[in-house]
């Protein structure tokens, strides 16, 4: 059985949205959620095991790891390289891959850019914009030591767990006899009051990403919970 005491710290990725990062390094978002899937969705089926079985680390079910792992963050980046020429589709078209040229320079980020970025229709060297999915673990700038991870229903989740998902605060304001005050945050879809409660501004973000249907389906989520560390050796 996995213990404890000969469990071995693993280096896992995960990619997060440009606003997310931001919100990573400044230190508004310590917490994630990302939808059960395979196997684990299994067992949270009717009359099967409970949340808090499944979340078990000795049964290494989450794709995230477990407490004491790090998280390598993928993010938007720019590369300097160029593209290739790479073999013929099945229809003969003809494919590109993008080459990094790291003797130059190691990538930039969305805070950093370059100062020309090239459409990637024009192939020849330069600096071009990459997906989070394509980063490299060499260029990972962010890691993230996981402290805590629980399975929980998408809509299960607080008010002070929606602030730690990172959501923008926009305004407080004062309430009733201005004893109290109310943080507001941003709505990130395009209809309805710009500032809303945290609630319905992770609620927004959630739709936002993955879609209405996904909210409405209110599905098995990993809840992550992490802090900054630095670049494992």
């Amino acid at each position: 059985m996995l213990t404890l005491s000969n469990y071995s710290m693993k280096l896992i990725p995960i990619l997060y949205s440009t606003p997310m990062v931001q919100a990573i390094q400044d230190d508004r978002k310590n917490k994630t959620r990302r939808i059960v899937k395979g196997k684990a969705l299994d067992w949270l089926q009717p009359n099967m095991f409970t949340a808090e079985f499944v979340a078990r680390p000795e049964n290494s079910m989450c794709p995230y790891g477990k407490s004491g792992d790090v998280l390598w963050v993928r993010e938007m980046h720019y590369s300097y390289g160029c593209w290739v020429k790479d073999g013929l589709t099945k229809t003969g078209k003809q494919k590109w891959k993008f080459k990094p040229d790291d003797s130059f320079e190691t990538v930039r980020y969305f805070d950093d850019p370059p100062n020309k970025i090239e459409e990637n229709s024009y192939r020849g060297t330069g600096w071009y914009k990459r997906l989070a999915r394509f980063m490299f673990r060499k260029h990972s700038r962010i890691f993230l030591k996981v402290t805590d991870i629980h399975v929980e229903c998408l809509h299960d989740i607080s008010q002070e767990d929606a602030v730690a998902e990172g959501i923008k605060p926009i305004q407080s304001f004062e309430s009733g006899t201005g004893i109290s005050k109310r943080q507001m945050f941003e709505n990130y879809l395009p209809m309805g009051y710009m500032e809303v409660l945290p609630i319905d501004s992770f609620k927004s973000l959630w739709i936002k990403i993955n879609g209405q249907q996904s909210w409405d389906s209110n599905p098995w989520v990993w809840v992550i919970s992490f802090e900054k560390t630095e670049k494992p050796t």
